[in-house]
């Protein structure tokens, strides 16, 4: 699993002694999720770029892998985080980007945002009626 920060999400963060306040502001929404972190879950945060499993982020910062899960799992819960899946090709991301941001907020365990992404990218619309009465 690589866990990673949402696209359209800002880390937004205040040091107080040995304590992170640390707000994850959705972009779209405007919906900020407040959390309070010591040092070395703040420094978990930047290794969560879904590069880095559980593992090495756990030999990077020296915290076990059941502590870092436990982050991850209360980030999941608060729908910040997702995790890192492959699109069709690097010329998709980039053309989709912004509608694969947008989709980034209402991303749950069972519907990606590239699913979504995928969904829409299928559909098919059929228009009837698009005539002059009136006009």
């Amino acid at each position: 699993m690589f866990p990673k920060i949402k696209d359209n999400i800002s880390v937004l963060y205040r040091q107080k002694n040995e304590e992170y306040k640390v707000n994850f502001l959705f972009n779209v929404s405007s919906v900020i999720v407040p959390f309070e972190l010591n040092e070395a879950a703040f420094q978990c945060l930047q290794h969560l770029d879904g590069n880095h499993s559980l593992e090495q982020i756990a030999s990077t910062t020296g915290l076990h892998k059941q502590e870092i899960g436990k982050l991850v799992s209360s980030l999941r819960k608060a729908k910040v985080l997702c995790s890192k899946r492959r699109m069709e090709s690097v010329m998709e991301v980039s053309r989709f980007a912004t509608q694969l941001n947008f989709f980034a907020e209402f991303e749950t365990s069972k519907l990606s945002r590239e699913e979504m992404q995928n969904r829409l990218k299928t559909s098919r619309v059929m228009i009837i009626g698009l005539g002059g009465i009136g006009t």
